[in-house]
């Protein structure tokens, strides 16, 4: 038994010798699921009845980093901030603020602030998702 419990012991010492320090600011090593994330938003008027736009684009620092076009009605009535696709646009750990512009016939509906991140792995979102258009 003692034996066995110093194998073991030996075993798990080894492992974490071998483990590096992790690096918030690289995604060496890391190990991502497969699953495709999006941050999404529900876009309603004041008494919160949900409006159809055609188009929305993201950006960062004045940068378009997301655009969808929308020709079909969007049967979820929910549209994309940003997904696992913008990563690369974001900087890596780090809570930043994108703007969000949503658009009908080529006509400016609103636009919104919403905080977002980017880890290694994904991209993720904050605050309630939803965005008023008067």
């Amino acid at each position: 038994m003692k034996t066995q419990f110093l194998g073991l012991f030996i075993c798990f010492s080894l492992s974490l010798l071998s483990c590096q320090k992790w690096n918030r600011n690289s995604c060496d090593g890391a190990i991502c699921t497969m699953m495709f994330y999006s941050v999404g938003v529900k876009i309603v008027d004041s008494n919160d009845n949900s409006i159809l736009v055609d188009r929305v684009e993201t950006y960062y620092k004045n940068k378009l980093i997301h655009e969808e076009t929308y020709t079909t009605i969007n049967s979820f009535e929910s549209y994309t901030i940003i997904d696992d696709s913008d990563m690369s646009d974001l900087p890596l750990n780090e809570r930043v603020n994108v703007q969000f512009k949503a658009y009908k016939n080529n006509v400016l509906l609103g636009e919104q602030y919403f905080s977002v991140s980017a880890d290694c792995c994904h991209v993720n979102g904050y605050e309630i998702q939803k965005m008023i258009i008067d």
